[in-house]
């Protein structure tokens, strides 16, 4: 496209558009051969572009930003960019259009990011100067959010959002600043939300499922909290080892990132004998574990929620995160954190922000009599206890610990002498 040659003392760059016959020429006569290499490097993109009707690559915009007026007004002479002053910036449609051209998420992710751009153009509207939006205006935006009346986690979401979109802008050369830098995004979480399934409660709901496909549906929420329906409809029968008790779980959500597209999940005691049934109804050959409920025009969340009333119990907030969230809090009663965040494909923070719940179990526990240092219960006296024995939580109306069948794992929630802790090795 450019071609670099010396002429004196002086290195040019020579390159042509419509005429292959009309060549241009660039003088560069204070640039150095690498400097001078790195200039033809970006006319051959932007004589590309030119010819292909399509904007120049990232780096040779963020290079076109930092060159000075001489070399750029050379370059706007020949027509190869808008002259310094005289930039048309894109509208709102137009960036927003290119950025989702680009955008590298799952088409069901995007829906999220055209959310914001809906709050976007309704507030600025479309054809506004995406430089005309400044701290000011994200500012005055933001507190539009709030008097339409969203939750506190949808407006930090749409802040984010924005702030990713002018991100992107300020990396195309397309305005130099991000007014949504330094606006406050707020919590992401939505603590009215979050709602914990007792193993009683998913108890009722399984019985109430009406084939063992839902059963197994719902029990690898509630077991082994998959992400429903991306990581469900993922699962293959040869993805279950029921030999070493292993379930490899694929995940769309976090593919793109390096070595998390797939993971490992305990075959847990309580979905074993499901997935057993299931694939002994399966027809001959089956590939996949869920079968019937593939069909995009099937509603999980609609039936999930007659079957949680055909069990007897009002809905939950969120039908499926729900279930996750509940199993990442039982297993973490159990196992170290950083194990239960392997399983579940998360991190300890967002376990923290979305997932782990204080449920009323954990004040029994705290509440309930420990023994002292002399082997006796605080407050009694002459009670006669082992001192290792560890105190559980009592179900309601019953003489036996209450099991926690849905943890995953069957559960106590129990006390050692050192509290919830454990004990340290010398």
């Amino acid at each position: 496209m450019a071609s670099l040659y010396k002429d004196g003392p002086s290195w040019r760059v020579a390159f042509s558009l419509d005429d292959p016959n009309d060549r241009k020429r660039i003088c560069l006569p204070d640039h150095t051969k690498a400097q001078a290499h790195e200039v033809c490097g970006h006319v051959s993109k932007l004589v590309r572009a030119k010819l292909s009707n399509v904007a120049a690559p990232e780096d040779t915009l963020r290079w076109l930003a930092g060159i000075g007026d001489d070399l750029h007004s050379k370059l706007a002479g020949h027509g190869l960019v808008t002259p310094r002053g005289q930039e048309s910036r894109p509208t709102l449609k137009q960036f927003l259009a290119r950025f989702f051209e680009t955008l590298p998420v799952k088409a069901s992710t995007a829906v999220t990011y055209k959310q914001t751009q809906a709050n976007l153009f309704e507030y600025f509207g479309e054809e506004a100067n995406i430089a005309s939006v400044g701290v000011a205006e994200a500012d005055q935006w933001r507190l539009w959010l709030v008097k339409t009346k969203l939750a506190e986690a949808t407006i930090s979401r749409r802040v984010k959002h924005a702030r990713q979109f002018w991100h992107k802008a300020i990396k195309w050369g397309v305005v130099k600043d991000n007014p949504f830098n330094d606006l406050k995004a707020g919590a992401q979480a939505n603590e009215q939300r979050a709602f914990y399934i007792t193993p009683d409660m998913a108890v009722k709901v399984l019985d109430a499922c009406p084939n063992t496909e839902w059963k197994v549906l719902f029990s690898l929420s509630r077991c082994c909290g998959l992400r429903c329906p991306s990581e469900h409809f993922a699962l293959k029968w040869g993805d279950v080892d029921f030999e070493h008790k292993r379930i490899k779980v694929t995940s769309a959500k976090t593919e793109h990132f390096a070595g998390r597209g797939w993971r490992f999940v305990p075959l847990f005691p309580e979905l074993e004998p499901l997935l057993l049934q299931l694939l002994a109804e399966a027809p001959e050959g089956s590939e996949y574990v869920i079968l019937r409920y593939r069909d995009p025009k099937q509603n999980l969340r609609t039936q999930l929620q007659r079957i949680i009333v055909r069990a007897g119990l009002e809905s939950w907030p969120r039908l499926f995160h729900n279930l996750r969230a509940s199993c990442q809090t039982d297993l973490s009663n159990r196992f170290p954190a950083h194990v239960v965040c392997k399983w579940l494909g998360n991190t300890l923070a967002v376990a923290g922000a979305h997932y782990l719940q204080t449920t009323d179990a954990h004040f029994e526990a705290a509440v309930a009599p420990r023994p002292d240092s002399h082997g006796a219960p605080h407050g009694a006296q002459g009670a006669k206890t082992t001192r290792n024995e560890p105190q559980t939580v009592m179900a309601e109306n019953a003489k036996t610990p209450e099991k926690q069948v849905f943890s995953g794992v069957s559960q106590e929630i129990a006390m050692t002498p050192t509290g919830f802790e454990p004990v340290s090795r010398p």
